[in-house]
């Protein structure tokens, strides 16, 4: 294994005892590396320690801002929903909690973050639908977005369209109404 380090040789003829002296030092350098060999390896150590928790760290701030992201999305979906209630009449103070409740439920069977369900949801407000009717088209909205490809923005505004009319809506998704 090549090396990167050199040899200092120093040959001194006639001149014994600095030749002595010379091979003394050679010793007592050689003794002092071998003495060092642990601190070199403790420091290695600490270095790969270091660095590993460095790492870690760097996982564990990702990790929590894509959690915080997350969650910052599903606030502002709420939002989004609860606002869109407020424009329909005949809504509950507990409207809002139980479409949530009723997301919270789905995100357990579907592949659906409750946050995205929310979303279809508040999209479904803006053709004045009822409590109701949310409750009862978001399943198949989401079924619908399954189909597509995961796109619950289009399913629910294809499903908002066709329940206020425009059911030829549905016919670009490929859905055939009978």
């Amino acid at each position: 294994m090549p090396r990167n380090s050199f040899d200092i040789n120093i040959y001194l003829r006639g001149f014994e005892k600095a030749q002595s002296q010379i091979d003394k030092t050679k010793k007592g350098l050689d003794r002092m590396r071998g003495a060092t060999s642990g601190v070199r390896r403790s420091i290695g150590a600490l270095r790969n320690n270091l660095l590993l928790v460095s790492f870690t760290f760097g996982t564990l701030i990702k990790v929590s801002e894509r959690l915080v992201q997350t969650y910052k999305k599903q606030i502002d979906e709420e939002r989004k929903l609860e606002a869109g209630l407020r424009n329909i009449a005949g809504t509950t103070s507990n409207t809002a909690d139980n479409l949530k409740g009723l997301a919270a439920q789905l995100q357990q069977t579907t592949t659906f973050g409750d946050e995205t369900t929310i979303s279809g949801m508040a999209l479904l407000t803006t053709f004045q639908l009822n409590e109701a009717t949310i409750s009862e088209l978001t399943p198949r909205m989401l079924d619908m977005a399954a189909a597509m490809g995961g796109d619950v923005r289009s399913a629910a505004l294809q499903l908002g369209k066709a329940f206020t009319g425009q059911v030829s809506a549905l016919s670009r998704s490929g859905v055939v109404i009978d």
